[in-house]
């Protein structure tokens, strides 16, 4: 008899083999698409977080500037009126000096 010889192979025993390796693989490839999934949630999270701070430094960035232009046109305003009147009192003081 011959110690090297195959032993038999039975349909049966290689079939209950092929299932086991299927449903290892199969919770393997569940594992790693559960992973994937939650790398993927989490990095979509941290993108949100980003968008939202950004959002709010933009509004935040938005509204200094719409004050500043508020500003600028006061500014703009307060020199119209003052160089009319210093016009008006140039007016003045040149009656003055002309009636003198």
């Amino acid at each position: 008899m011959d110690h090297h010889a195959r032993q038999a192979s039975s349909v049966y025993s290689d079939s209950f083999k092929l299932d086991d390796l299927l449903h290892r693989l199969s919770e393997q490839t569940k594992s790693q698409q559960d992973y994937t999934i939650q790398t993927l949630i989490e990095e979509r999270d941290a993108l949100r977080e980003e968008l939202d701070s950004k959002r709010r430094l933009w509004h935040s960035a938005r509204q200094l500037l719409a004050r500043t232009s508020d500003v600028a046109r006061r500014l703009l305003q307060l020199h119209e009126n003052a160089t009319t009147r210093i016009l008006q009192e140039q007016g003045k003081w040149k009656a003055n000096c002309v009636a003198i």
